[in-house]
């Protein structure tokens, strides 16, 4: 296994992120794979007073705008190194949202609805995206959270190999069975979500 490089690079600031594609440009000429991965989740509750007084849309920054600045900035490289590949990570919420997670909710919404469409761009040039809609994930970010958690180990196994087979989308965990209760039963897995 070869050398570990890391940069710091704030996904919510336009700027950061330039000088981070610019730095990891330089240092690697060939690129072979983007993992867009920002998640950031806070509970925000809209029927309480003077909301407007937070930064509200922190989370559409970092979870969309973020994705979307550092996929513009190294698609170059990714197609001076095709085959390719790019893995975005949204989340269940993004197909169904969280009734305590609204704004993250809706930018993961966001990133599932730009991956899509970026799909079809990149159609034919040798770059093959995976969205990865995963559910809570085993990390110190959800401690404070009870639910199933899936292991990040077993997220990254499975997101790597359907990345490398090129599929479109995966659901690991118990969002595998988001898109079938989407079509069986989607009042009813509406409604256990929106628990979530």
């Amino acid at each position: 296994m070869g050398a570990i490089h890391t940069y710091l690079c704030d996904v919510s600031d336009k700027a950061s992120v330039v000088a981070f594609v610019a730095l990891v440009s330089a240092a690697f000429l060939d690129i072979k794979l983007l993992v867009s991965n920002a998640g950031r989740l806070r509970e925000l509750d809209f029927t309480q007073a003077d909301l407007l007084q937070q930064d509200l849309t922190q989370e559409i920054r970092a979870n969309l705008e973020g994705s979307i600045h550092i996929t513009a900035g190294f698609l170059p490289a990714l197609r001076a190194s095709t085959p390719s590949r790019i893995i975005m990570v949204s989340s269940g919420f993004g197909l169904l949202p969280a009734t305590r997670a609204p704004i993250y909710s809706a930018s993961k919404a966001g990133l599932q609805s730009f991956t899509k469409a970026l799909r079809r761009q990149l159609d034919g040039q040798g770059i093959t995206i995976t969205d990865v809609a995963s559910p809570s994930v085993d990390t110190p970010a959800t401690a404070h959270y009870q639910a199933n958690k899936i292991s990040p180990e077993q997220v990254v196994a499975l997101t790597l190999a359907a990345a490398w087979r090129g599929q479109a989308e995966v659901y690991p965990g118990m969002a595998r069975w988001l898109p079938l209760m989407m079509r069986l039963a989607p009042g009813l897995i509406a409604r256990i979500v929106a628990k979530g």
